[in-house]
């Protein structure tokens, strides 16, 4: 009997065995190495889900966009920075971060981008974020302008603004002769410098309000200023914005346009708009 033809095949079959059982052996050291288990991830998400900072924001995307579902790495990202803040815009911007990225299939992570400058940028500079942002398009909605035009205008704010609106700040009062009152100076150096790093303004600058007043055509109140900033607000800038509101998916070219009203879900201390906001021409 000719065994030639079994022999081969039996050679075959040991050899894709032999290459299965690799396989399995490198699947088995992969995960065990580069990754936990699915099960461990579940379990690690659920412990972060269950602290009350994290359901706080779950809550607020649910009410801006009930639908969908997000990407794991996401949620993960998400809820490690929730669980750390009780920070009311880190809530509002996490909140819209997860709302915006929601979909039926649960795929896109668009929104790590986004979660991720949040996770970095400290709380004042979030807040001056929302103050410049929400500020410029409540005054300039509705009048004709695009957004290129738009970003071409520099803003320009006295320092009385971080007095009122940052937090952490020990002003001191006139009668202190401990030194000169800086704080809301580094403040505001501070949360321009994190802005700029992270790409959401430009050409940020400071000082008395005879320079800043130099820098751009404007009204001539600006140079009575003690002390102020001015920067140019960014695409990036824009997008944060819509990111942190829930409007991730829409266009960042209706910023200027009386179409959508950007609001946050709760009453909180910052304001709408800023009266003291200053718009002119380099």
């Amino acid at each position: 009997m000719d065994l030639t033809g079994a022999a081969a095949a039996a050679v075959a079959k040991q050899g894709d065995e032999a290459a299965a059982e690799a396989a399995k052996t490198a699947s088995r050291l992969w995960l065990s190495i580069l990754q936990p288990s699915a099960e461990q991830i579940g379990k690690d998400l659920l412990s972060r889900y269950q602290n009350s900072r994290v359901q706080k924001v779950v809550a607020g995307a649910d009410r801006r966009n009930p639908s969908g579902s997000i990407p794991l790495r996401l949620a993960a990202s998400v809820y490690e920075a929730a669980s750390v803040s009780d920070e009311e815009v880190v809530s509002e911007y996490l909140s819209g971060i997860l709302a915006s990225s929601r979909t039926g299939d649960g795929v896109n992570d668009a929104g790590m981008t986004w979660a991720g400058v949040v996770s970095r940028l400290p709380v004042n500079a979030l807040r001056v974020h929302y103050l410049l942002s929400a500020t410029v398009h409540v005054r300039k909605r509705g009048q004709g302008m695009n957004l290129g035009q738009m970003l071409q205008e520099r803003v320009a704010f006295p320092t009385e603004v971080l007095t009122r609106y940052l937090v952490g700040l020990e002003v001191k009062g006139a009668d202190d002769r401990s030194g000169s009152n800086d704080e809301p100076i580094t403040a505001g150096i501070e949360a321009l410098t994190a802005l700029q790093r992270e790409g959401l303004v430009a050409e940020a600058n400071w000082g008395p309000g005879n320079a800043i007043a130099g820098l751009f055509k404007t009204d001539d109140r600006v140079a009575d200023w003690p002390y102020g900033f001015t920067c140019k607000l960014l695409p990036a800038g824009v997008s944060l914005l819509f990111w942190g509101l829930g409007l991730g998916r829409t266009s960042i070219g209706l910023y200027c346009s009386d179409v959508l009203d950007l609001k946050p879900l709760e009453d909180w201390t910052l304001p709408e708009s800023m009266p003291e906001l200053v718009f002119g021409v380099s």
